[in-house]
């Protein structure tokens, strides 16, 4: 069974083999809990949890609230538990439960945007449904099968469903043409909680290790991702696939088309595009012809509108702001810029037989070298703090220059009138910039050109201007910048790498296609779109994705059964050669000249690559008593008397099942510190240490220094149920038995619930 230790998604072993009577264009894997998901998620009213979301938030947080204060301790039990126990009540808790919350986190967001006065307050609003959100998907990751997480996170939801006219106020005025057309945009409008996040920018979120392992398995392809386009060039819907299903390699045809689409081996892919790019720019540039469009430059040509319609491709599917979230993005923007006022100067200059037109043409490809290396550069480096802060620097630098520019622009105009005629604009601009640039002897020995008297002021004011204060802000800007990225440094490379994965899953069906070959699927396939039926368009599609990639569909059907089937020839033959470069020596001459060390990773890599049974993690001392200590207990129990019998540890239960279940890749979630303070263990723990203490009290009278150590720990449990807000307080007055319970605060003001105060009475 092949198994990721980084995502914890696998493959069933249970599965049946291949069968090659299978669909040959893509069978669908029946999944029942998927299935499950989406009948439930359409049944679910989520306009109503949304709305009471916020209502429940704006209750509890009403003043400012920084993260660090949230996730206190005082806070948490008083604030964040009570109201996380309350939305999960029930059997089990909405499936769009993180769906509404991230909404109510965008409202709150915009809201604070809008009233600058509770600004503070909204934000903090926003903080708590992101912290509650996070809490929340650990119970979906505890669940018996732990990919009722990837369903959570990955189903659409519409943000309208289960809306009714009865929900809004006579003054509203929504009738039923109105709650038809909200309907109808809800629908257009769905997305899931994963998306909406990262379109959000919910970085914390992002950045939680549940979501990471969904994110990670959608990036290495353990899990297919498709979701469904509805901007789409090449829109193909004949076939219903599920949103979310695990790749079993066995299932899947041989020349599987849509590995193409997998994050990673699109990122190797689009990386491979771009070098073939990079060389044949240099080859143009190098064998170029005025008269005539040689091999190089029409490969080039080719090529280049080949990355420009893929790019095209990602700004149609997950939009213009979310495109340019991720900073290479930028770079491919301005290449494609400048490529295309290339392509109509060489035309033109082709037409016309303009030789001077053609330079020109090849003088302004030659700025693509600014943009071609340094993106070669952000490829290979990505996940680098200092790259990551550069982009951000840049974004900062350029919109500061912009405001820079409306400043200087008021001496501009002025030194224009001043001048009469004897300085034109560009000169007067050209001038100015010198000065901004640390020049400003310049402009003190042309001022009086301007105008005798007021030219010398007005040239010392813009210098001062210039180099003093705007060049201050703008020195504070970007170290400011630099110190908020380097502090937040892991959760802007978790952001970014989630950003470009989900861009990547979401990518049209022609980025199946590797340029310059996805200019011939458009031409052929984009007609058949308006010609051809549903059913003969997928299969012209798939047959002509299949054709025109064979040779890396190849090599990923070649590469999928050597590392999946452990009795293949290739499978044999890699560890043939593993083995066989492992024999090599390290060191030669008698080992006075080394040739490699070895490595902590080389040593870790070894020891855990293989799974072992249950008696390859067997300790003789841990797991089986020793015959002293035994012999110990013994004559203790006899001198002492007997004692209650002490239940099995939790180490010792967690043993008897088989390893790779879903609770050992989610052992942080099933530790016995989760048991223990898990929702729904710290009531029933709680009562049952109340009652055997009760117990052994009256079955032996204890002694003094127990008695104390046991009140001690009784008001210790005492405290804990007050906080938790789940227990209640038994009395000590003789023979009455008078519980008296503690409701909890459930704002900061303190206001109490009026449903707990129901549930007590």
């Amino acid at each position: 069974m092949v198994r990721s230790n980084a995502a914890g998604y696998s493959q069933l072993a249970e599965q049946t083999p291949f069968d090659p009577s299978l669909d040959t264009e893509g069978a669908t894997p029946v999944d029942p809990l998927l299935s499950s998901a989406i009948s439930l998620a359409g049944s679910e009213p989520v306009f109503p949890l949304i709305q009471r979301i916020r209502v429940e938030v704006e209750k509890v947080v009403d003043t400012a609230l920084s993260w660090d204060q949230l996730r206190s301790p005082t806070l948490n039990f008083s604030v964040v538990r009570p109201l996380t126990v309350k939305l999960s009540k029930g059997d089990r808790p909405a499936i769009s439960l993180i769906f509404a919350l991230i909404v109510c986190r965008a409202h709150f967001l915009e809201r604070s945007d809008e009233d600058l006065a509770f600004a503070a307050v909204n934000t903090s609003r926003a903080d708590l449904c992101e912290l509650l959100a996070i809490k929340l998907l650990s119970a979906y990751g505890t669940a018996p099968n732990s990919y009722e997480l990837l369903h959570v996170l990955t189903t659409s939801f519409s943000p309208f469903a289960g809306v009714s006219s009865d929900m809004f106020h006579a003054d509203e005025d929504v009738d039923l043409e109105e709650l038809k057309r909200l309907e109808e945009f809800g629908k257009e409008e769905s997305a899931n909680a994963l998306e909406l996040a990262i379109f959000s920018k919910a970085k914390r979120f992002v950045k939680s290790p549940l979501v990471q392992q969904v994110i990670k398995a959608i990036d290495t392809g353990e899990v297919i991702y498709t979701p469904e386009s509805n901007h789409a060039l090449l829109q193909d819907n004949y076939k219903s696939k599920p949103v979310v299903e695990v790749y079993d390699w066995r299932r899947r045809p041989f020349l599987d088309h849509h590995r193409l689409r997998v994050p990673a081996i699109r990122g190797r892919l689009e990386f491979m595009t771009f070098s073939f790019l990079l060389a044949l720019f240099l080859l143009t540039q190098s064998t170029y012809s005025l008269d005539c469009i040689n091999v190089w430059e029409g490969l080039f040509i080719a090529w280049s509108i080949g990355f420009a319609l893929d790019e095209w491709s990602s700004v149609q599917e997950v939009g213009l702001s979310n495109y340019y979230g991720a900073s290479f993005n930028i770079l491919d923007s301005l290449f494609c810029i400048d490529f295309f006022a290339f392509l109509g100067m060489r035309i033109a200059g082709l037409r016309s037989h303009d030789p001077e037109m053609s330079q020109l043409a090849f003088d302004t490809l030659g700025l693509a070298g600014c943009v071609l290396l340094p993106r070669l550069t952000i490829s290979l480096l990505r996940g680098n703090v200092i790259l990551l802060a550069l982009s951000k620097m840049i974004r900062e630098f350029s919109l500061f220059m912009g405001l820079a520019f409306l400043t200087a622009s008021g001496f501009l105009c002025t030194f224009r009138i001043l001048s009469r005629g004897t300085w034109d604009v560009g000169h007067i601009a050209w001038l100015m910039l010198k000065i901004w640039l640390g020049s400003a002897f310049l402009g003190f020995d042309a001022a009086q050109q301007f105008h005798p008297f007021f030219g010398p002021f007005l040239m010392v004011l813009f210098a001062v201007l210039a180099q003093t204060l705007l060049l201050t802000i703008l020195i504070s800007l970007l170290s400011n910048t630099f110190s908020a990225v380097q502090a937040n440094a892991e959760t802007e490379i978790l952001y970014q790498m989630a950003l470009r994965t989900i861009e990547r899953a979401k990518a049209d069906p022609l980025t199946c296609y590797v340029p310059p070959f996805n200019i011939l699927a458009l031409i052929v396939l984009f007609p058949l779109r308006w010609l051809a039926s549903p059913r003969w368009f997928h299969k012209s599609q798939v047959y002509l994705a299949r054709l025109l990639n064979l040779p890396f569909l190849l090599f990923l059907a070649l590469q999928t059964r050597a590392l999946h089937q452990k009795r293949s020839p290739l499978y044999l033959a890699t560890q043939r050669t593993q083995r066989a470069w492992e024999k090599l020596p390290r060191t030669i001459l008698g080992g006075m000249v080394p040739m490699w060390e070895g490595s902590v990773e080389a040593v870790v890599g070894k020891v855990f690559e293989r799974e072992v049974t249950e008696e390859g993690r067997r300790v003789a001392s841990i797991d089986e008593a020793t015959p002293t200590a035994a012999g110990e207990a013994e004559a203790e129990q006899q001198g002492k008397g007997k004692k209650k019998a002490q239940p099995p540890s939790p180490l010792k239960q967690r043993r008897g099942g088989a390893g790779g279940t879903v609770g050992d890749r989610l052992g942080s979630l099933t530790s016995p510190l989760a048991r223990i303070f898990g929702p729904s263990a710290i009531a029933s723990s709680a009562s049952s240490s109340a009652v055997e203490s009760q117990k052994s009290l009256k079955a032996a009278p204890p002694s003094t220094d127990e008695k104390a150590l046991n009140d001690r720990l009784t008001r210790i449990e005492e405290a804990l149920q007050i906080l938790l807000g789940e227990v209640v307080k038994s009395g000590q007055a003789g023979d009455e038995d008078d519980e008296k319970k503690t409701v909890p605060l459930t704002s900061l003001s303190g206001e109490i619930e009026p449903s707990y105060a129901d549930e007590e009475k």
